[in-house]
């Protein structure tokens, strides 16, 4: 059982690396579909990935979520959500669309 949940922990690891890679080169390099497909089809192995991993670690996350900074990250999640959905003038300009 601890090889599966090694082999897993190491796969999102490296999985993760190369979803981040591929999205800088999307966001700072010319489109490229290689690039771009790369990171959608990486990102949906990383979705099952994840699926495994959180039933793997299920006991040991049951206790986080349960702690009082469950409350905090979910704020300082949804208000990232917003903030990005809103997209104010500081965001638009790190994003590049204002012209």
């Amino acid at each position: 059982m601890k090889a599966k949940k090694k082999i897993v922990t190491l796969l999102v690891g490296m999985t993760f690396t190369v979803i981040v890679v591929s999205g800088l080169l999307a966001f700072f390099r010319p489109f490229s579909i290689l690039v771009t497909g790369l990171h959608a089809l990486t990102g949906f192995v990383f979705i099952a990935l994840i699926f495994f991993h959180v039933k793997q670690n299920f006991k040991g996350m049951k206790k986080s979520i349960m702690s009082r900074y469950a409350i905090g990250s979910l704020i300082g999640v949804g208000l990232l959500t917003v903030l990005f959905i809103w997209q104010p003038k500081p965001i638009k300009a790190i994003l590049g669309q204002i012209s």
